[in-house]
């Protein structure tokens, strides 16, 4: 039993691999696979000890959030749900000019029951549009993060980890927050 201790690798590692291949797999939404297998072992990696054991497991994490935030940025769903939205938006404003530049009521009792209809669709795209840039944010973040711990951590390969560093840095250059 003491022996095996020595030899089990630990559980930041193995959640590490777990990460990766449910990644590549695409067995669990990156989201998800965020909230179970790094978030559960962020700690955990601030305690090893070997700099080489760390460097690998920022190195797969940093992957695994540098493949999904490319992913989100160049999602042309994105731009289609920002059309929407923008579509939305003028319908909205079309409907309050026909309310009331209208004469008749049923024109107004419809362009109000339509008005509510868009007002709702509006909604829904809006906070779609919102937890959308958020997961972005999220994952460049933390992309960024695991990729600066990898290169201070680990010694081989570094100038391809700093390739895509910089690469996503200089892409999300106008993102203050992220930059903060």
């Amino acid at each position: 039993p003491q022996s095996f201790e020595k030899v089990r690798p630990a559980e930041s590692y193995i959640s590490s691999l777990l990460v990766e291949y449910l990644s590549k797999s695409r067995q669990m939404l990156p989201m998800k696979i965020y909230q179970t297998y790094v978030l559960p072992y962020k700690s955990n990696l601030e305690v090893l000890s070997s700099f080489a054991e760390k460097g690998k497991i920022y190195n797969t994490l940093g992957e695994f959030f540098y493949q999904h935030a490319k992913t989100l940025l160049t999602n042309a769903d994105f731009q289609l749900k920002q059309k929407q939205f923008s579509k939305y938006q003028q319908e909205m404003k079309d409907l309050e000019l026909l309310y009331y530049n209208s004469k008749s009521q049923n024109e107004k009792k419809d362009a109000s029951r339509y008005f509510k209809t868009v007002q709702d669709q509006l909604a829904q795209e809006k906070q779609a549009l919102k937890d959308y840039d958020n997961e972005k944010r999220l994952f460049v973040y933390h992309c960024l993060d695991y990729f600066a711990k990898t290169m201070k951590f680990s010694s081989g390969a570094r100038s391809d980890i700093l390739d895509k560093f910089c690469a996503l840095w200089f892409q999300v250059s106008d993102e203050e927050t992220i930059n903060e």
